[in-house]
């Protein structure tokens, strides 16, 4: 496992935009960079930098896959595939993009999205997951002692914050068939998991992705 420290989050969301470009315009292999998304406020200011500084950047070679999606609306705020979508993939022409479909019922929504990744795995894999983590150490939608409600696969589904929301995700064994992983926790409230990662103290979800593959992109 790396880590890489910034004096900033302004300092974090520049390096991560410049590093995200790079790796789209190196990429040499005969298909579409495959990229694992998380969502949530610091992806957005990722977006927005690379809209501003690299929007020369072919993203249409690009193959986006939400990692997870609470079970609301693609129009409602709180729909980061929605947020996504109109924040960057429209505006750059990215056409594939993979996300949970929650105009349908939760069973086959969590069916069809665990079918479309794994058809992607099949592929060639998962070229790059970034993701974001909190205070509790979940990722993707990957909670501590929570357990799902529908499971399809490589897919599953359970509640969180509510009775009323659910959350269609990627297992973690999917996620760490990445072939590399960097991991955002930028502010202060991300120090303490920052410093269990260091330490290698805790089993919480996001400090069982793969070591080997993950970088933590770190600021306070």
């Amino acid at each position: 496992m790396k880590f890489k420290q910034f004096g900033s989050k302004n300092k974090a969301i520049e390096a991560l935009a410049s590093r995200l470009a790079l790796f789209v315009d190196e990429f040499r292999l005969d298909r579409k960079i495959t990229i694992l998304v998380s969502g949530g406020n610091t992806p957005l200011l990722i977006y927005k930098e690379l809209l501003t500084k690299y929007s020369a950047v072919d993203w249409s070679k690009c193959c986006f896959i939400m990692v997870d999606e609470r079970y609301v609306p693609f129009e409602s705020s709180r729909n980061n595939a929605g947020s996504c979508f109109r924040e960057f993939v429209q505006q750059v022409k990215i056409e594939d993009f993979i996300y949970p479909d929650t105009r349908m019922p939760l069973e086959e929504s969590t069916a069809q999205f665990s079918h479309q990744v794994k058809a992607i795995l099949d592929r060639g894999g998962i070229d790059l997951a970034l993701l974001g983590t909190a205070p509790d150490g979940h990722v993707a939608s990957i909670f501590p002692n929570s357990e799902p409600v529908v499971v399809h696969d490589i897919a599953f589904a359970c509640k969180h914050d509510s009775p009323e929301e659910f959350r269609v995700s990627l297992d973690l064994a999917s996620i760490n068939l990445s072939h590399e992983i960097w991991v955002m926790a930028l502010g202060e409230e991300k120090r303490e998991i920052c410093e269990k990662a260091k330490s290698d103290s805790s089993n919480l979800p996001v400090l069982c992705l793969d070591k080997q593959k993950t970088t933590w992109f770190c600021a306070f």
